[in-house]
């Protein structure tokens, strides 16, 4: 689904991300792992054409997507829930969800399915949700796009545990159809559970890939350079 090869970028002069080099294989559920001010979201906004790419190639379905404009990275299928969700505050979560729909109601029964709690607030104004709702909202309008590329940048940063189990519990449903998923979030035990392959940033650069299996070991590499 996508690949990373050897990308370099930077905000004006400052270079954040030095020959970054990774994949998301379509259908799997791929993390993005690292402390604050790593290069997490930076890989995101890359992706997107939001920073200056100054090495390096990157290919979203076999495509080579260097300089292909955001709207565009969007209409082929990638959608994103950005950290802060950024739902609009003066529309209802209705009218949130109507307004990036691809066509029309279609999925908005399966988002209400998803998040039976949107249905109850429907009527209410983004402002006036909670942190958890307002991430529930943000998710939904992104799956109303239909992607097939869904991309979470901190999932359940700052929100109260059983908001983190419902939104867990939801990504696991769409992992089980197949969606592909990449997910930024600190969480490591439902990360390792939901998750099929890790990466580590660390100073911009990717410093352990690996399975859930070694992810999980406290022992590991992996959970050596996540503590640096």
């Amino acid at each position: 689904m996508l690949q990373f090869r050897d990308v370099c970028a930077s905000y004006e002069d400052s270079q954040i991300l030095f020959d970054l080099s990774f994949e998301v294989e379509e259908g799997s559920v791929t993390t993005l792992l690292g402390k604050n001010g790593m290069g997490k979201t930076t890989t995101i906004r890359t992706l997107f054409g939001l920073t200056d790419r100054i090495g390096g190639d990157i290919y979203l379905e076999g495509d080579r997507i260097n300089g292909v404009p955001t709207h565009e990275i969007a209409k082929r299928g990638v959608a994103l829930v950005p950290e802060g969700r950024q739902v609009f505050p003066t529309l209802t979560v209705m009218e949130n969800l109507l307004a990036t729909a691809r066509n029309g109601c279609d999925g908005l029964e399966e988002v209400f399915d998803l998040f039976p709690r949107l249905a109850e607030r429907k009527g209410s104004f983004g402002n006036l949700l909670s942190g958890g709702e307002q991430q529930m909202l943000a998710i939904g309008r992104a799956l109303l796009t239909q992607p097939r590329f869904l991309i979470l940048d901190e999932a359940t940063e700052g929100l109260a545990p059983a908001v983190r189990r419902e939104i867990w519990g939801a990504l696991k449903r769409l992992k089980d159809r197949n969606l592909t998923i990449l997910v930024i979030d600190k969480s490591l035990k439902p990360l390792c559970k939901l998750g099929d392959r890790h990466h580590v940033i660390r100073k911009g650069e990717i410093a352990w890939t690996g399975p859930s299996e070694v992810l999980a070991d406290a022992d590991s590499e992996a959970r050596r350079h996540l503590s640096l």
